[in-house]
């Protein structure tokens, strides 16, 4: 009678790390379809920039007056009292926001605007998944100006940034990079009605995260 025993097989463990080796990228790189004008202090995330611009058709802020009153190009803000504008939609001024803010403002709409649509539905270099700048974004995009290729340098520049309600800083934010090396940005609502400041039309240089 054979007698069985028990095979024990003996193994090696080989351990390795799973943490993958990052490239390292730095503001004037050219990267992912566009020029990288923002990084973060490990040098592995960050923001790139189009190398065109997009041309807003329509006026008002983004390019879209009020749904229901194409004469309205305030809109979303609504005049409270003389001086006083409000918005129910807000949005964040962070450098990395951008992409969230455009999901803000599209369901707001709920068919986006001129500006955020352009961006969502752009492919460029290959890459179609563009988004507006916030308006922390769109002051490191000033101070990078050099890098960005073609600009209009006395355009008005849409951001994805909406603050309210009415204070010093309120309005949807934009800029202008002329003489703008620092970055100031500006808001519709600062000049006291949206209106005088949304009666233009607009650019927006499309952006994209790594």
């Amino acid at each position: 009678m054979l007698k069985r025993l028990p095979v024990i097989c003996f193994g090696f463990f080989i351990f390795y790390s799973c943490n993958k080796s990052s490239t390292t990228h730095h503001v004037g790189d050219r990267f992912g379809g566009g020029i990288v004008f923002y990084v973060d202090s490990a040098g592995q995330h960050g923001l790139i920039a189009a190398m065109f611009d997009l041309a807003i058709a329509g006026y008002g802020p983004w390019g879209l007056p009020d749904p229901n009153d194409s004469t309205d190009i305030s809109y979303p803000f609504k005049k409270i009292n003389p001086g006083n504008w409000v918005s129910p939609l807000v949005t964040d001024t962070s450098v990395m926001s951008g992409d969230a803010n455009c999901n803000l403002i599209d369901n707001f709409y709920g068919y986006g605007t001129d500006a955020s649509d352009l961006c969502r539905k752009v492919t460029l270099s290959g890459y179609d998944d563009w988004f507006m700048p916030s308006s922390g974004a769109a002051r490191e995009m000033c101070k990078m100006q050099n890098l960005l290729g073609a600009i209009n340098d006395t355009a008005i520049y849409w951001t994805s940034t909406i603050i309210s309600p009415n204070i010093s800083d309120s309005g949807v934010a934009y800029f202008i990079f002329k003489n703008n090396n620092t970055g100031v940005i500006s808001y519709t609502c600062a000049c006291c009605n949206p209106e005088n400041c949304c009666s233009s039309f607009g650019l927006v240089r499309p952006i994209r995260k790594f």
